[in-house]
């Protein structure tokens, strides 16, 4: 490694937490890219494609990858697969 890549500063943070991945222990239903349905109060609004799975939640966005509902955060129950053939 050359001296100029290497970093000594283990304090290095990104946000509120240190950069890496999520615990290998948690299993999503779930992957960015797939098509879902948001069923929140009895409706079902979408499809939309999982953004990101982080922490137990959904983020959401378009088609064209653009942050939808705000880029709030959903629980997996107010998801629902979509089915091109239905």
């Amino acid at each position: 490694m050359s001296e100029k890549n290497h970093v000594d500063n283990h304090d290095f943070v990104v946000g509120d937490k240190k950069p890496g991945v999520d615990d290998y222990g948690k299993e999503y239903k779930y992957s960015p890219g797939d098509k879902v349905w948001l069923c929140v109060s009895g409706q079902r609004e979408g499809p939309y494609k999982v953004e990101l799975a982080e922490d137990g939640k959904y983020t959401l966005c378009d088609e064209y990858g653009i942050s939808a509902k705000g880029g709030n955060a959903f629980d997996e129950g107010d998801l629902e697969l979509h089915d091109p053939f239905n």
